[in-house]
């Protein structure tokens, strides 16, 4: 098949949606499809793909430039012969079709990694009670949400990185039932997993939008931890315009010493801090499905994720990891405690993790998604 990706990250990893790319991109080209890939930035050098940069514009102030991109992008696939040039266009970011255009036998594939726009309240409240930012977040939202919503409809076929995100997508926006399809991420992971059972009091956070992955409670439960286990210290992996609040309540909690705001890292350096963290705590206000998750599962490491979205599709609390509501502070710093004290129960769960990760190969999701393509073209 003659397949174009439509992606606004690929050699810049910054959030799941880079993940994803680097993935399934590369895997399809591999099994003998003509790729062709629309992309920011530089080329990532994979054998056998066809890439097409567009650039990128400053001051866009949508996240990851992502409206910008999408009006490029569709001008930079009608200036390759359109849509009918391929017998599939998957964009990676389903929003980014909002400017794409139909013809005639051309098949139109967008993958959704979350429902934020489709589930948050319109309610100024909601946004008001959560959110520093909460002015400029409402008025994107209200934007956005109608934005999405058009983007989506133009698809043929939208697949969904959770059965959770499938249902709240399809309801927000009435979607045909035989558009939506679920299929969970899978991984070749490029680093191995920590040594079982190996000491740390260490505490990885790995997340792009601190607030709605729920950093402020986390930054909460952990004063709590403190007073436990005194050397206990946070990292955090990723970056956002919400991090110098987010520095300020670590202050006012005592912590400046104990968290350790890394910014976004290359791949190997988060490597690096998932092998060295005994718990990886993402209670997030909904999430998706939690690629940091099932890597951290895959290291070796125990996961405290949130009971809203995907994630509980992943975690079997107590087993692979905990769950614990959405804000639930002094729930989140109990857990926390269970897992950086009780050597043996760590040691339970990251096998257990370990088991899991297995569970979601690369094969299957580049499997699932070819046969989409195929239902589709």
């Amino acid at each position: 098949m003659r397949i174009c990706f439509v992606s606004q990250q690929v050699a810049d990893i910054r959030t799941g949606v880079g993940m994803y790319a680097n993935e399934l991109i590369p895997a399809v080209a591999e099994a003998g499809h003509r790729t062709t890939l629309v992309a920011r930035g530089r080329a990532p050098g994979w054998k056998d793909v066809d890439h097409h940069p567009v650039p990128a514009v400053p001051r866009d102030p949508t996240p990851e430039g992502w409206l910008s991109f999408a009006w490029i992008a569709a001008r930079r696939l009608g200036a390759l012969g359109g849509a009918r040039a391929f017998d599939v266009v998957h964009f990676l970011d389903a929003r980014e079709a909002l400017f794409a255009r139909r013809a005639d036998g051309a098949s139109l594939v967008g993958t959704v990694h979350d429902c934020y726009l489709a589930a948050a309240s319109p309610d100024l409240s909601y946004w008001r009670s959560r959110y520093s930012d909460w002015v400029r977040r409402w008025a994107y939202h209200r934007l956005a949400r109608r934005l999405e919503r058009a983007a989506l409809r133009k698809l043929d076929a939208l697949i969904a990185n959770s059965r959770y995100v499938e249902r709240q997508v399809g309801a927000a926006y009435a979607l045909p039932p035989r558009a939506l399809r679920t299929i969970y991420h899978g991984f070749r992971f490029g680093w191995e997993a920590r040594s079982a059972g190996s000491p740390s009091s260490d505490v990885l956070f790995v997340g792009a939008n601190f607030e709605r992955k729920g950093l402020p409670g986390l930054l909460r439960a952990l004063a709590r931890v403190r007073e436990r286990v005194p050397d206990v210290h946070l990292h955090v992996a990723g970056d956002h315009p919400s991090r110098r609040h987010m520095e300020g309540l670590a202050g006012e909690l005592g912590l400046a010493e104990h968290v350790i705001f890394h910014g976004f890292l290359p791949r190997a350096d988060v490597a690096a801090l998932y092998r060295g963290a005994a718990v990886l705590a993402l209670p997030s206000e909904v999430e998706g499905f939690g690629i940091t998750l099932m890597e951290a599962m895959h290291s070796g490491v125990p996961v405290i994720a949130s009971t809203e979205g995907g994630s509980a599709e992943l975690v079997r609390d107590g087993w692979n990891g905990f769950l614990v509501a959405p804000g639930d502070v002094a729930a989140l710093a109990d857990r926390l405690l269970v897992l950086l004290t009780d050597g043996q129960r760590r040691a339970e769960m990251a096998a257990n993790g370990r088991e899991t990760a297995g569970r979601y190969p690369l094969a299957r999701m580049v499997a699932e998604t070819l046969a989409v393509y195929r239902e589709v073209a």
